[in-house]
């Protein structure tokens, strides 16, 4: 993995090989809490080197602030988020939290911009069975594909040690890929009284 481009994010540098705040093997990326308090700038790092699209699963979304998405300057970005609602929150909550995607994305670098999110309903409200996922997943460019330790909040501060690991065989990376494909097609919106799962959001801009 290899990105020349240095980027300050919330005042801090941080590079993908030689990272302030990473411990950087050969395909994983170590933030150790031990040895800095700064921000972790990897995922940050990550989303700004997609060209077209961004895949984001995760299935947990709630403590976002999203201030990670202000890294991305590249037009015309298609951001999609897979994730879990556990609580009460409705389709209106996942339309503003794609919205609050949308908001800290730099409207004069990225006046295109499409963000689609695709959310399980709580549990109480599934009308047919799913079976849930536990872990955590960046897609980029549908070819990158990282295995990620920590949910997006903690990408904006954390008090946690965790890593990045960056598949690299293409039996793997398909297999994420396909199995992402297959979860997100298996989410029917629950909205207007349909027989579903979930929630379908999709906000853009212009």
């Amino acid at each position: 993995m290899m990105l020349k481009k240095r980027l300050t994010l919330n005042g801090n540098v941080s590079s993908v090989n030689g990272s302030t705040n990473f411990v950087d093997g050969k395909y994983y990326h170590f933030y150790d809490r031990m040895l800095t308090s700064n921000t972790p700038g990897l995922y940050q790092e990550l989303l700004a080197s997609a060209e077209n699209s961004i895949v984001i699963w995760d299935p947990h979304y709630r403590e976002c602030s999203c201030d990670v998405f202000s890294a991305i300057h590249k037009d015309g970005i298609y951001i999609e988020v897979l994730t879990i609602c556990y609580d009460e929150e409705s389709k209106d909550d996942m339309e503003v939290f794609g919205n609050k995607i949308l908001d800290a994305i730099d409207d004069t670098d990225v006046p295109n911009c499409k963000v689609r999110i695709n959310a399980l309903a709580p549990r109480d409200l599934r009308q047919i069975h799913w079976t849930e996922w536990h872990d955590r997943y960046l897609i980029i460019d549908n070819k990158k594909v990282f295995l990620v330790g920590t949910s997006i909040d903690a990408q904006e501060k954390s008090n946690k040690s965790f890593g990045i690991y960056e598949m690299t065989e293409n039996d793997d990376i398909n297999r994420v890929v396909d199995a992402y494909n297959d979860y997100k097609s298996s989410i029917i919106d629950v909205s207007g009284g349909a027989r579903g799962n979930g929630y379908k959001c999709f906000v853009h801009r212009p």
